[in-house]
């Protein structure tokens, strides 16, 4: 026990506990309490209370350690006596106490230390008993007079029972329990210590960053150097001010449970048991409120989720940064001219699917349209701006069931043909007399077709042919004769050489390299022209360079654009740079399943690096466009 009151700095006058279980003296309480509540002025935490003759004393209390009463002796050998037996009233010395505990008459004889004020321990309704029985049904400390007016089934047991059995819970539930606690919080106050030190380490890399760039292009970023390390300051200043409110907030919590630990501690080796029984209800729920584990989840000020530099660094910095150079994005010189894509007014007939006219600045768009009995499917001449320019080729053909209605897609060769393929078939339609012919049966051998996804025309003459179900590649002549066909079937996240799950695009180059989006497999799959094997591009993840669900492809001068269907974005890869992101696109959220993708990049863009031009998303029933735009 402290020998000092922390209000009045002289000796403790009465001492009483508040709920944090720091002590002070009655009168000093008084006089700092307002309207029944008083903040501690250790821990600063709150305790209110209806009388202060309620709160309950410190345990120290019950003895007179600064009486100035005679020195009591041993009522044997005279010595300075240090117990009492209350069934013999007689004083004991330490060795003749020993003696009185071990002989046959006297060994259960009640002990109390010569200085304990029993005073406190008389009870109120019968003065002349002592509280020496404990009821554990009501939690009340009783006389023997006391038990006669209790009723019913009331477990009765001394009080030295009592204590001993709130000594063990307090020894083997109450400390290791806080023990944990302390552990647990230390760790949340090393984690954000070494946060701290990781946000400036990443702050000063980025500094270092942005530096360097300023150097290389001065006479662009000279005017904004002093902006972008203002915003990361900015950023610093409220990551640091949220890692140091969780440092004190934790540091504050430890020192609650480091203090309850030390008076857990103290208490459990006194033996003053009835004054430890009076407070256990206080001790119960003050290791409850300490050990519950909500408490530290909750801890104020503390939340490691928000203590992230990168949320900030995404939302304020990257985009000064990539707009004025590639210290992120190494070759990023495009923006979107609009914040989202904006969706056409032009109501299409799903499932759709549309392709680039390379005869002038217009797409060919396709519709199917269902009734009960008939499926029709129409190609459609379109501008940019919603414009129809010409219906180019339609067809119907029966329905028997939904089963038989199929999703039609399409590809122009930018020469005379226009591609549509329809479940097993393949139309060529010619742009200039609109005539057509198909080819294409159904079945599972070399040659025929099931469920056709895409379709690319080679710079040979060839036509290329993507079955989702067959998970395969066929290549035919202009005459419909069958060549080859490459691809096997391989389960979800299989990367085999030759296996495909699902390939539902298709993209050949100018060496006539062909480009598989690979959809089930989340990868790029690359073949030559004999279908041969090359490599594979990405795997399954989220970061640059890796894909969910690539679902469709647009290829110009050495630049592959790649829609994802389950990252919703497009990214931009430059295939003569080791396969490097020069950019993407990632406001795609409000589109529901974008399926597939066109890009008609500008004749003025100049080398790989610009990426300008017009880009269309096909999602379920709409057509979403944006302007990719120099910098």
């Amino acid at each position: 026990m402290e020998s000092q009151c922390a209000i009045c700095c002289d000796s403790f006058l009465i001492p009483r506990l508040l709920n944090c279980l720091h002590y002070f003296c009655q009168c000093c309480i008084e006089s700092v309490q307002v309207d029944n509540r008083i903040i501690c002025p250790q821990c600063g935490e709150e305790t209110s209370f209806s009388s202060i003759r309620k709160l309950p004393y410190h345990p120290q209390y019950f003895y007179n350690a600064n009486s100035t009463a005679k020195e009591r002796t041993c009522s044997v050998c005279d010595e300075p006596a240090t117990m009492y037996c209350s069934d013999c009233d007689e004083d004991y010395c330490a060795a003749c106490c020993n003696v009185h505990k071990k002989m046959k008459l006297t060994r259960n004889h009640t002990l109390k230390p010569t200085n304990f004020n029993s005073k406190l321990i008389t009870c109120d309704s019968h003065p002349s008993q002592m509280l020496d029985l404990y009821c554990t049904e009501c939690e009340t400390i009783l006389c023997n007079q006391c038990t006669s007016c209790y009723k019913g089934d009331h477990k009765i047991v001394s009080t030295d029972e009592a204590c001993k059995s709130l000594k063990e819970k307090l020894l083997n539930e109450g400390i290791p329990k806080l023990d944990k606690v302390f552990d647990s919080l230390d760790v949340l106050k090393n984690i954000c210590m070494a946060r701290k030190a990781n946000e400036k380490d990443q702050v000063a890399e980025l500094k270092r960053e942005v530096q360097q760039k300023t150097n290389y292009m001065i006479s662009i970023l000279q005017s904004r150097e002093k902006v972008m390390c203002e915003q990361i300051d900015i950023a610093l200043e409220e990551n640091i001010a949220k890692i140091d409110s969780g440092i004190q907030s934790t540091e504050k919590s430890m020192t609650k449970v480091s203090n309850f630990l030390e008076i857990c501690k103290e208490w459990s080796q006194m033996t003053a048991e009835n004054a430890l029984l009076q407070l256990k209800p206080l001790l119960e729920q003050r290791l409850r409120d300490v050990t519950r584990d909500n408490k530290v989840k909750r801890m104020k000020g503390l939340k490691l989720d928000t203590i992230s530099w990168n949320d900030t660094m995404t939302e304020t910095i990257l985009p000064l940064i990539q707009r004025f150079g590639d210290i992120q994005i190494s070759k990023s010189s495009f923006r979107a001219s609009k914040s989202t894509f904006q969706k056409w007014d032009y109501k299409v007939q799903t499932p759709m699917c549309f392709s680039p006219n390379s005869r002038g600045n217009s797409i060919y768009l396709i519709e199917s349209l269902w009734n009960a009995q008939k499926q029709k499917v129409r190609v459609r001449e379109m501008s940019t701006e919603e414009t129809i320019i010409s219906d180019v080729w339609a067809c119907s053909k029966s329905c028997a069931s939904p089963a038989d209605k199929v999703s039609p897609v399409i590809t122009a060769d930018g020469e005379k043909h226009i591609g549509v393929g329809i479940g097993h078939e393949v139309i060529l339609v010619n742009r200039d007399t609109k005539k057509s012919y198909k080819f294409g049966k159904h079945g599972n051998y070399p040659g025929q077709l099931q469920g056709i996804s895409s379709l690319a025309f080679s710079s040979v003459g060839n036509i290329l042919v993507a079955d989702f179900i067959l998970n395969r590649v066929s290549m035919f002549s202009f005459e419909g004769e069958f060549i080859l066909c490459f691809g096997t079937s391989g389960k979800p996240g299989a990367i085999f050489e030759h296996s495909l799950n699902n390939p539902s695009s298709l993209a050949i180059d100018a060496q006539d390299r062909v480009y598989v989006a690979d959809t089930g497999n989340h990868r790029i799959a690359v073949f030559n022209h004999e279908g041969c094997y090359l490599k594979s591009i990405g795997r399954k993840g989220e970061k640059l360079r890796e894909f969910n669900e690539p679902c469709s492809m647009a290829l110009s001068e050495g630049v592959l654009a790649v829609l994802e269907r389950g990252n919703k974005r497009i990214q931009f890869i430059c295939l003569e740079s080791d396969n490097e992101v020069i950019g993407s696109l990632n406001n795609l959220d409000n589109m529901t399943v974008p399926r597939h993708l066109i890009w008609i990049r500008s004749p003025d863009s100049k080398g790989d690096d610009d990426l300008s031009g017009d880009i269309l998303v096909a999602d379920a029933d709409s057509v979403y466009y944006n302007k990719l735009c120099a910098e």
